[in-house]
């Protein structure tokens, strides 16, 4: 019985959305302003990990969430930007374990020569899940400075229709991040 309450309690974890974690780092300029910017453009691309099939389709979403937030805000796209944009991207796979224990898994202790019963815990996985972390960094163009940093990391999800609607909420985090430590 208790074995499954912790399988649909494990369910329940991988089954629910958990809003993404932002991350603002500090920054050596204080002050982040966006609205002081006109432009802006992609600079770079960092990925390491292990990525999906449709890793080119989801980079490119992301982008295009990125512009439309900063076309939102009066920034324009430009070859020769005042605020270049880095984007990091770290996907890595994770292996979620519990320790056996009498109360979890009764029925297998090892038996011993006449009652001497014996006990010895184990690490047994329970699932693999993959953990992403996407950074952005705004570099201020002309100082060649980083102005504003920020991370967020999240459980991927495994059906690869619902990540879309995952990248937008991301970015609109960020965007909110922005807004918040911008003025």
């Amino acid at each position: 019985m208790k074995n499954w309450v912790l399988l649909i309690a494990i369910c329940i974890q991988f089954s629910c959305a958990t809003a993404a974690k932002i991350t603002v780092l500090p920054t050596d300029k204080l002050g982040f302003d966006l609205d002081a910017y006109q432009t802006f453009g992609f600079y770079g691309l960092d990925v390491k990990g292990d990525t999906s099939n449709q890793f080119q389709r989801n980079v490119h979403l992301l982008k295009t969430a990125i512009i439309q937030q900063m076309e939102n805000r009066g920034l324009r796209e430009s070859p020769d930007p005042e605020l270049k944009i880095n984007i990091g991207i770290r996907v890595e796979e994770k292996i979620q374990t519990r320790q056996t224990g009498l109360m979890t898994d009764p029925g297998t202790f090892n038996y011993i020569g006449q009652r001497r019963y014996t006990w010895k815990t184990e690490i047994v996985e329970v699932g693999r899940y993959k953990k992403g972390s996407i950074r952005l960094d705004f570099v201020d163009a002309k100082q060649n400075q980083v102005v504003w940093m920020g991370i967020s990391e999240k459980i991927i999800p495994n059906k690869e229709k619902k990540i879309p609607s995952e990248i937008l909420k991301i970015v609109d985090a960020f965007f909110t991040k922005i807004n918040g430590t911008s003025k």
